[in-house]
């Protein structure tokens, strides 16, 4: 009788999955309404090939990603209990990033005064499409990330920026985006019909003139969207994993190839679109939807992700036709890492590309990653061969998995390329007092009006041989305009900044311009590119983005500044996710003098767009004051973690 009944339960399972995916796939055939011909051409040649081509990296005009992502195998078709499996662990590891980033950001009213890492991948949420079939909440429906090609300088907010437009209208010609979402709303409402949208890469006053009203609604659709991003700060080129995720997701999300388990609704405004791979995808990608996938590139994106298992999960996933296998951790020497380490036991000094062919471990882009956590974690040494490559041998398993106390690592984003932490004895006896250091923080995007009494005490550009002095000015022209800098009133930059941070750091603080350390604190700022904290400096409306500066500069003007002073141990304090971070690291400190640079960081928390530069000016005076102590602690509990630079 119990066989019988056992029986039962299962045919009863087993309908119900059939059924649900005939039901998606009837939701999915459905017609797409609104005109489809008449006043707007519908052919693909509508939008111009320099401009589609571009989507999947989609701000390389030209550039075609399967060359980019060429490494991630293109696997068989995976079954629907694999997909469904797959989509559900996707949205789980979204779920994760959602809550160690403070949750999804509604994209009209982010800026860049936020802090955004240098690069990522993004995520696209829009209201009133909601997942149906792997669970509930919003779907995604759009993934995206920017700067594939070698030596691309473009940034994420960079890309988003140019995603949300303005109220008063935007650019189509450079986001593929926009120019999709324009196409449906024409298609969707025909008295907006504009002849001249997608034609051409750029076009006349007059031509944007009469476009300006199809952009404010661009931007009004995609400005109400919600974007959650996956800080992988890798460099530009043919490896970048940021690629390959981008490639992976799209292909697991989209219902081209076969019936979509989370349809989208039947008013999205895609279905409007005369792009057939944006109504049959159901999302506003055009590139790799009719791909397949290898799910390989789940396990690297959850590289990327912070643990967040701590808190509680907004997502609520629907029961699986089998149980969702549970990812098996980074830190352990078992899976991928395991093979590793066997095989670099048996074959030391193995370069990437040769651990990935001996280890079976694919694409060689995951081999780099855990060999780089792995050496933060003490386990190898990553160094120089004799081929002039990287190669890695194995210096002490006992550390694998250990606790990451022992590193001062436990906390920070993992998977993020950031410089070896400091063992715990050697960090506490890192002490500043005295004039030999060099202190630098970030700037703010809060100003405070006006002028402010100061005796001029010069400018950066005194302390700075002539040539590069004259250099960082010319760069500060350039960057002027864009940064709306006025000078009309002046003040000193550690006044005139008024975010978390200085009202953490200085509320009170009358005399300490006075104070031996202060002389030697530098201040990364966007529209400054360097200044002193006594630098007098006018207001302006500009985040840190170091594209904007010619290559190596800010760097350079730190080592100078160095030399100049004969310092010998540098100290930063900034969010390791950052643009600052990054800038800081690219810095040759030894042929600055310096014989030590520290890089103290917030530890990774919600809400850390206020309580990261919080920490940071709480930390300011105990540090650069007392010396940094692993056990200090901000008001909301955040640790610094010390990475060594350099």
């Amino acid at each position: 009788m119990q066989s019988l009944i056992g029986l039962g339960l299962v045919l009863t399972v087993l309908v119900i999955f059939v059924g649900s995916v005939v039901a998606m796939t009837a939701g999915y055939s459905r017609t797409p309404r609104g005109p489809q011909s008449g006043t707007l051409d519908t052919s693909d040649e509508l939008v111009d090939a320099h401009t589609i081509e571009s989507e999947g990296s989609d701000d390389e005009p030209g550039h075609s990603d399967a060359e980019v992502v060429a490494d991630l195998p293109i696997k068989a078709a995976r079954s629907d209990s694999d997909r469904f499996r797959d989509l559900q662990r996707f949205y789980q590891l979204l779920d994760r990033l959602a809550i160690t980033s403070g949750g999804p950001r509604t994209l009209g009213v982010a800026d860049g005064r936020l802090i955004w890492p240098e690069r990522g991948v993004y995520f696209f949420f829009e209201p009133n499409e909601h997942r149906s079939g792997s669970g509930t909440g919003l779907r995604v429906v759009r993934v995206g990330t920017h700067g594939l090609k070698s030596g691309s300088r473009s940034t994420l907010w960079g890309r988003l920026s140019q995603h949300r437009g303005s109220s008063s209208g935007g650019n189509h010609r450079g986001s593929v985006f926009r120019l999709l979402v324009g196409l449906a709303i024409q298609s969707r409402d025909p008295h907006l019909v504009v002849q001249t949208w997608s034609k051409g890469a750029s076009a006349t006053r007059e031509v944007t003139d009469g476009e300006r009203e199809l952009e404010k609604r661009v931007s009004a659709h995609i400005g109400q969207m919600r974007v959650v991003w996956l800080p992988v700060d890798d460099e530009p080129g043919p490896e970048s994993l940021r690629g390959l995720i981008e490639r992976g997701s799209i292909a697991l999300l989209s219902g081209y190839r076969y019936p979509a388990i989370d349809p989208p609704s039947k008013d999205w405004l895609g279905r409007h679109c005369p792009k057939e791979k944006i109504r049959r995808s159901g999302l506003w990608n055009s590139n790799h939807v009719d791909e397949e996938f290898d799910p390989i590139f789940l396990d690297i994106m959850e590289l990327f992700v912070p643990d967040g298992s701590s808190q509680a999960s907004s997502y609520k996933p629907v029961a699986a036709p089998a149980p969702v296998p549970r990812a098996a951790s980074a830190r352990t020497a078992s899976g991928n890492t395991g093979r590793i380490i066997d095989t670099l036991r048996r074959r030391p000094d193995l370069d990437d590309d040769e651990l990935s062919r001996l280890s079976g471990v694919k694409p060689r882009q995951q081999v780099n990653i855990i060999c780089r956590r792995l050496e933060q974690e003490g386990v190898l040494k990553r160094f120089t061969g004799a081929s002039g490559k990287i190669v890695n041998r194995l210096v002490n398993e006992s550390a694998v998995g250990r606790p990451a106390a022992v590193t001062a690592l436990a906390s920070s984003p993992v998977g993020l390329p950031s410089p070896p932490s400091l063992p715990l004895q050697k960090a506490a006896s890192l002490d500043p007092r005295g004039s030999g250091t060099l202190i630098i923080i970030p700037c703010a995007g809060r100003k405070t009006a006006g002028s402010a009494p100061a005796k001029s005490k010069g400018s950066l550009l005194d302390d700075l041989p002539a040539d590069l002095a004259a250099r960082l000015q010319s760069a500060r022209r350039r960057v002027a305009e864009a940064a709306r800098i006025d000078e009309t009133t002046l003040m000193p930059a550690w006044r005139r900044y008024n975010g978390t941070l200085y009202q953490s750091a200085f509320s009170g603080s009358v005399d300490v311009e006075e104070r031996d350390w202060f002389s030697h604190l530098l201040i990364l700022s966007g529209g400054y590119g360097v200044v002193r904290a006594t630098d007098l400096i006018g207001t302006y409306d500009l985040a840190m983005e170091e594209g904007r500066w010619p290559r190596g500069l800010l760097q350079e003007v730190i080592s100078a500044y160095a030399r100049r002073h004969g310092l010998k141990r540098a100290i930063a304090l900034v969010s390791e996710t950052t643009g600052y971070a990054k800038i800081l690291q690219k810095v040759d400190w030894r042929s600055a003098g310096i014989d030590e640079a520290f890089l103290l960081v917030p530890e990774a928390s919600t809400g850390a767009m206020v309580k990261a530069p919080r920490a940071i000016g709480e930390a300011l005076l105990p540090v650069v004051e007392c010396g940094w102590e692993p056990s200090w602690q901000s008001s909301d509990g955040l640790r610094l973690l010390a990475r060594r630079l350099g």
